[in-house]
């Protein structure tokens, strides 16, 4: 599962490239798929005059090992080009991160960050600095040595630790978002690795160390419609990660939200934007079940002008949001490459997640003092809404920050399933994470409340609309009333919810069929569209089983909800979509989680 830049892997593990323009992608059979990150479209550039010396027998990329040294205090000549890291500009609408003002406070200083990607150049120039010489893990040779690059096109892990912590003020290349943030690389996912050895090296590398801060996850599962569940392994470290590390206030988890927002009818994840009509069907963040588990700090990614590209998934366990590359690839992201050289056409959801990383690393050094708890709370307050007219924008019970009033009412934020919470303030995030101080409150221990109904209805097919129904749905409701402490029946006493998740379970010939709705006291959460999986046929003609998956147990995680009571009624809604099967709705669970 991997949402990865190198030119990569198909089903069968062999190399590909589906994805057009400055996208590649990495799928590794219901694992690891498109990483979202750019590949091809731009010559690099040369940091520094190599010193040819093979690194690894049999690899064809040669490293430098003298030449021009980082010299301190110049310019870094291709910071202008790094569009990204500047304010937003409210004139033109064109977004940014902030990232400059920011480091009038912060460069991620002290701050320990694990990349779980590819190969990574930790020799490079404008890496070096801020890469130990011990940390880092190499899964291909076994050692705990710096997982380097074989191959110039083994480049996203490269690219992923240059947007989050290249060097600043060096006279090299540009710059990260964290420039002064430390980063040690684990090669978990490599091209021609079967899955059940990647699974186990992504969870031996997300236990290797408990002294890392966060972990950059720029990979997801199969961008295909289907539904992948979250290997077992890993829901046990970052479950544990967000329980113990970093002595108790808990390790954060950053992923990419995924590059599946326009599959044409065979499957394909190649969006054409001359020709939108392309795209036949979406794949959702909630079908990828690592970005349902709590401790994921799901990232979304936007263009230049912050709309959403057409390869851009929704869901509603987005947070926020970074920035990368347009439909066409264009406006991509400058970064770097390996052979100590840059690149200016990295893009896809791979290219926001190490932004919205590098931010947290800004507000761990003002105030390492906050929970992993503490972290998402900032991040939505605090994030820029873009795009304020499109109509997936909703109110919610998050107060701004900095507060605002109108007619003496605090101003809320809005949940887009789109965007999240909006994109990712790192100057405002900082400083809110600053004026919090050492006596955060989110210290307090994590309240759960837990309640759970079979409703067991027939889930009826879809038909042609007629007068009784309009739109051919038969939707099926079961409701969970959620009453005071002391009330009889299902009591909560949490008055400000942090983290909504439902446990779904039906039965289906054709599980994409399904459309799945909570309604929740402050709003409406649309879980899951229908869709196709995988091609244009409804399941695997050779064994007829559903190519979607199953709805077993099946966790989706809401972020809507954050900062609501959980008192009032919680309805799910299920109707099918698609003629031609029918199901059955077993059960569901509402798990409520805040203070």
């Amino acid at each position: 599962m991997t949402r990865c830049n190198i030119t990569c892997a198909t089903r069968s593990l062999q190399f590909k490239t589906r994805l057009r323009g400055p996208l590649a992608a990495l799928t590794l059979t219901a694992w690891l798929t498109g990483c979202g990150g750019g590949g091809g479209g731009s010559t690099p550039t040369p940091v520094t005059p190599p010193d040819p010396r093979p690194v690894i027998a049999g690899c064809s990329l040669l490293y430098p090992v003298s030449g021009a040294a980082p010299q301190p205090g110049l310019p870094d000549p291709l910071l202008g080009a790094q569009w990204h890291l500047r304010p937003a500009d409210s004139s033109t609408g064109e977004m940014g991160l902030g990232a400059t003002l920011a480091w009038r406070t912060s460069l991620g200083k002290g701050v320990r960050v694990a990349v779980i990607d590819g190969p990574v150049e930790t020799l490079h120039g404008d890496l070096a600095a801020n890469m130990p010489a011990t940390g880092s893990f190499d899964y291909r040779l076994n050692t705990a040595t710096a997982p380097l690059p074989c191959a110039p096109e083994d480049a996203h892990g490269t690219a992923v630790a240059g947007i989050l912590a290249a060097a600043r003020g060096n006279g090299l290349a540009g710059a990260g978002v964290a420039p002064a943030a430390t980063v040690v690389a684990y090669n978990a996912i490599e091209a021609g690795v079967r899955a059940e050895l990647t699974r186990q090296r992504i969870a031996d590398a997300l236990t290797r160390s408990d002294s890392h801060h966060l972990y950059n996850l720029s990979w997801g599962s199969d961008d295909d419609g289907a539904l992948h569940a979250a290997d077992t392994a890993v829901i046990q470290a970052i479950d544990q990660g967000i329980r113990r590390g970093r002595g108790g206030l808990g390790t954060l988890y950053v992923f990419a939200s995924g590059n599946g927002g326009c599959l044409t009818i065979d499957g394909r994840t190649d969006p054409d934007p001359r020709d939108p009509t392309r795209c036949r069907y979406r794949d959702m963040t909630g079908f990828d079940g690592h970005l349902n588990l709590p401790g994921a700090i799901t990232a979304c990614a936007v263009d230049r002008t912050g709309r959403l590209p057409l390869w851009g998934e929704e869901g509603e366990n987005l947070l926020v949001c970074g920035l990368s590359s347009d439909s066409a690839g264009g406006n991509a992201i400058t970064t770097l490459a390996p052979g100590n050289t840059t690149r200016s056409n990295f893009g896809g959801a791979s290219a926001a997640a190490p932004m919205v990383s590098g931010v947290i690393a800004l507000m761990l050094e003002v105030n390492p003092s906050l929970s992993w708890r503490d972290i998402r709370l900032i991040l939505a307050e605090t994030a820029r809404e873009n795009q304020p007219l499109d109509p997936s924008w909703s109110s919610t019970a998050l107060d701004k920050w900095p507060p605002q009033t109108v007619n003496a009412q605090p101003v809320r934020k809005r949940f887009s399933r789109r965007f999240g919470f909006g994109v990712v303030d790192a100057e405002a995030a900082v400083e809110r994470a600053r004026t919090l101080g050492a006596s955060v409150g989110t210290h307090d221990t994590l309240t759960t409340c837990e309640f759970s109904s079979t409703p067991a209805i027939g889930l009826p097919d879809f038909v042609d609309p007629d007068p009784n129904r309009p739109d051919g749905r038969t939707w099926r409701s079961d409701t969970i009333t959620v009453g005071a402490v002391n009330a009889p029946g299902n009591a909560c006493g949490i008055s400000q919810i942090e983290l909504v998740e439902v446990i779904f379970s039906a039965t289906h010939r054709y599980a994409a069929d399904l459309e799945i709705e909570l309604v929740g006291p402050g709003g409406v959460s649309r879980l899951a569209d229908s869709r196709f999986c995988g091609g244009t046929s409804r399941r695997d003609q050779s064994n007829d089983q559903d190519r979607c998956g199953s709805y077993t147990n099946w966790r989706f995680l809401a972020n809507r909800h954050i900062a609501e009571s959980s008192q009032g009624a919680w309805t799910l809604r299920v109707a099918d979509a698609v003629l031609g099967e029918t199901g059955t709705w077993q059960s569901w669970t509402l798990r409520l989680s805040g203070r």
